[in-house]
């Protein structure tokens, strides 16, 4: 069984598995069969200690990663839905006790994403795509856990980077529209005087 366990990497795979054994906990419970529910226990332990494993690695993979890897934005999309899929994974769980765990080893994870997603806009020369890049990352998580708001805590997390980010383009356009703004502005005071001169 240990060898099993040890085979999967996939932490929505886990998550799954979970629920599998906290539905058959229910059955279980009702039979009066110890034996069962101690086995039931016992591997509902051993996938929650695999999976807060794996979640552990990849947070470490993410802090010491090349950011080269990322730049290509196919991959960082890929990674940041996966992400978002293990989140809105745990929305479905309803074992609180074991979501509770889980969900503290993402939020680390969370904070990792959120500063290595900072540090790839960084990256980009023009203002406008870094922006962009954020509204795009941040977009796809918040779309993944729309309808979870309650249930998720990411949720609001990754909302209210989101908002920051599309005030933060709108700023950003705001401020190169204004010169024009002005100069058009100015162009037809100077007509309108012009003609009220004739």
């Amino acid at each position: 069984m240990d060898n099993l366990i040890e085979k999967i990497t996939d932490p929505v795979c886990i998550v799954f598995l979970l629920e599998i054994i906290f539905s058959q906990k229910k059955i279980i419970s009702k039979s009066q069969i110890l034996c069962l529910d101690k086995n039931s226990m016992f591997l509902k332990n051993k996938l929650i200690n695999r999976c807060k494993t794996i979640l552990i690695t990849n947070n470490d993979s993410i802090k010491h990663c090349n950011l080269n890897y990322f730049i290509n934005p196919y991959k960082i999309t890929s990674f940041i839905l996966r992400f978002g899929d293990l989140s809105q994974s745990l929305s479905f769980f309803q074992d609180l006790e074991v979501q509770q765990i889980i969900v503290s080893e993402l939020s680390i994870l969370s904070n990792s994403i959120i500063e290595i997603l900072d540090k790839i806009s960084k990256t980009f020369l023009e203002e406008e795509k870094r922006i962009i890049f954020l509204i795009n990352n941040y977009y796809h998580v918040v779309l993944l856990l729309s309808g979870f708001e309650e249930k998720s805590s990411l949720y609001q997390i990754y909302a209210k980077n989101l908002k920051e980010a599309i005030e933060s383009y709108i700023l950003f356009n705001n401020y190169h529209l204004l010169p024009i703004i002005v100069t058009y502005y100015n162009k037809l005071r100077f007509i309108i005087k012009m003609n009220s001169h004739n």
